[in-house]
């Protein structure tokens, strides 16, 4: 198994290659534990929106069909991180799930080579990503594997707007809306953002601050930017709260 990695401008340039963007989002959605995160969208609104170098470790078959992947980028001689940093939720390699753990250990010996002092953090792994990745061989000897609890909601259809009128509280907040005039719940799929994002951004981080002590925004000058491009991309959609046609939540 050979692993090639592409670094720089050329991985930027196939991350914008419409045929190697379709090659990725067929390999995500054929590997069981690859999430949005992992998905060709979502990496390259990233890759345009900040300045670390692009990484790509990429594995194709003697047919040339790609069949490995495990998107990162570069932070100075001593941090790769994995696309997307601390927005990315789960993070973890794609590939073949028959390929998924000797993908892995090769993945990450080519990056040793190549960068041979570089840390990766992998916070938090994929559910499903194997883990045998660093527990066996020469990997796991210079791996670190910690436990969190992360319980998981599972909504049906309509389950959260059961869970909303079961809430009392809720139910309070929203009369309080409708007592103040015309109250209307929005989806926005398309469109600019931009104005919504004058409104939200100093709301968001005044609301962080106060329970983080953290203004993403403020602190990260790259982020209304990313924001802008995973909409583009269809990545996320916006919902907003409007009171007499004026946003009071988003």
């Amino acid at each position: 198994m050979t692993i090639s990695i592409t670094t720089g401008d050329d991985a930027l340039r196939l991350a914008r290659d419409d045929g190697f963007l379709g090659e990725w989002q067929t390999l995500a959605e054929a590997c069981p534990w690859a999430t949005a995160f992992q998905e060709p969208a979502f990496a390259r609104a990233w890759y345009e929106s900040y300045d670390d170098e692009p990484v790509l470790a990429l594995l194709r078959g003697d047919d040339g069909r790609l069949s490995g992947l495990f998107a990162l980028a570069r932070r100075g001689p001593s941090e790769l991180t994995v696309v997307g940093g601390r927005q990315s939720e789960y993070k973890a390699w794609i590939s073949d799930e028959s390929q998924g753990s000797e993908f892995g250990r090769e993945a990450f010996a080519a990056l040793r080579r190549r960068y041979p002092t570089a840390t990766v953090r992998l916070r938090y792994l994929s559910p499903g990503a194997p883990t045998d990745v660093f527990t066996e061989g020469e990997l796991g000897a210079r791996s670190t594997i910690v436990t969190h609890r992360r319980p998981v909601a599972r909504w049906s259809v309509g389950g959260a707007e059961a869970y909303v009128r079961g809430k009392k509280r809720l139910r309070s907040k929203l009369n309080q809306l409708k007592r103040m005039g015309d109250v209307s719940i929005d989806r926005i799929e398309d469109g600019d953002i931009g104005e919504l994002l004058d409104w939200l951004e100093p709301h968001y981080d005044l609301r962080m601050a106060a329970l983080h002590g953290s203004t993403p925004f403020r602190s990260d000058h790259h982020k209304r930017e990313f924001t802008r491009r995973l909409f583009e991309n269809r990545c996320m959609y916006v919902s907003t709260i409007r009171v007499n046609g004026e946003v009071v939540a988003a």
